[in-house]
């Protein structure tokens, strides 16, 4: 499962335009940050009980990034309204010359979550998120959310 339309772009201060669609209409083109201090990038998905689920986001930096070095930012992912939380720490590579890269990378932990047989809610809330810092950040392009299925162990 992969689709960045469905992602929520979170904006606290209408009318400013936070991200961006580089092209219009069902395009495959990523969604580019412009400019934002809180950063809240959310996405949900119904998923299969008995099952686990890795998610992930394809990403990249704009020439024109800013603001990312030495941010703490979280991918977090929770099953059901009232799920708890599961999330990792992820770095956000401010150089544009590496070019697209998955956000959680090989050195954090992947983000995992299983949904249990008795789950009345199986929707899968997650997002990314940097709120701490108060820094102003911009430049991230957004290809991809990933919710891929990694077992089928439990019952």
């Amino acid at each position: 499962m992969g689709a960045t339309r469905l992602l929520h772009l979170c904006v606290l201060v209408p009318p400013f335009e936070i991200f961006a669609w580089l092209s219009k209409g069902d395009s495959n083109d990523p969604a580019e940050l412009k400019q934002v201090s809180w950063l809240e990038v959310t996405g949900s998905v119904s998923l299969m009980p008995t099952k686990t689920y890795q998610i992930s986001l394809d990403v990249e930096m704009a020439p024109s990034s800013f603001g990312w070095r030495d941010i703490q930012a979280f991918l977090m992912a929770k099953v059901g309204k009232r799920g708890k939380y599961k999330w990792t720490k992820v770095e956000v590579v401010q150089d544009p010359n590496v070019g697209r890269f998955t956000i959680p990378d090989k050195t954090s932990p992947p983000l995992r979550i299983e949904v249990l047989p008795a789950s009345v809610d199986n929707m899968l809330h997650f997002g990314l998120y940097e709120i701490w810092s108060g820094k102003w950040k911009g430049g991230l392009k957004i290809h991809q959310a990933n919710v891929t299925e990694v077992t089928s162990t439990l019952a």
